[in-house]
């Protein structure tokens, strides 16, 4: 299972829990919401090209894409969790540009998460992007603002990644996202109109004349 369904489930699970619907989500309306895939797809497709001895496309396209969400966060940031998928947009942002637009991880980190032994990687290799991934691996000494890049390990769920704050960041902002998305909203009666309103005020008029001459 990956990250992203992970997190759409602990989004919805969120939301059950505060009594919400699944249902209610058909009615949050998202506001430029042809910028995700925009952003998405041109990505994904890059990812899974082996990796360039020359210039890496990615390298372009992963700080391009980054602006293009934050653009589409920032037009939805009434909805509850944008805020804090936002600042991890611009973490994540700050440690892919201050290293050559990918996002940096390490040996030890990879180790961590069982994956160093599949990539067959070396110490000879610095600043290697990992195959169908945006991470490239240097070491912690030649990464600049390390604490943003991707050291950290998830837990076994059903396998190990790593991962940076940016992305615990936005995980936790689509999880509040989605939960505030399924919260049942209260449908009040439509005020009465002008039509009903002089109705009244002539049946109230009726009434008094009958009194009157009664």
């Amino acid at each position: 299972m990956s990250l992203f369904a992970l997190v759409a489930a602990a989004g919805v699970a969120l939301g059950w829990a505060r009594g919400g619907r699944l249902v209610d989500l058909q009615t949050v309306r998202l506001r430029e919401a042809w910028l995700v895939p925009l952003a998405v797809v041109p990505q994904l497709l890059l990812v899974f090209l082996p990796p360039q001895d020359g210039v890496e496309p990615l390298r372009l396209a992963i700080p391009i894409s980054t602006v293009v969400l934050a653009w589409f966060v920032l037009a939805n940031l009434h909805l509850t969790g944008m805020w804090l998928v936002l600042a991890g947009l611009a973490l994540n942002l700050a440690v892919v540009v201050a290293n050559g637009g990918l996002m940096p991880t390490n040996q030890q980190a990879l180790a961590g998460a069982g994956m160093a032994a599949g990539f067959g990687l070396t110490p000879d290799h610095p600043g290697t992007r990992l195959p169908k991934t945006k991470d490239t691996v240097l070491p912690l000494a030649q990464t600049r603002l390390w604490p943003l890049s991707d050291t950290l390990v998830s837990p076994p769920l059903p396998r190990r990644h790593v991962m940076s704050v940016g992305d615990l960041l936005i995980g936790a902002g689509t999880t509040l996202a989605i939960a505030g998305g399924m919260r049942r909203r209260v449908r009040r009666a439509p005020a009465a109109g002008a039509a009903e309103r002089a109705m009244l005020a002539e049946a109230v008029a009726y009434v008094r004349r009958r009194r009157l001459t009664a």
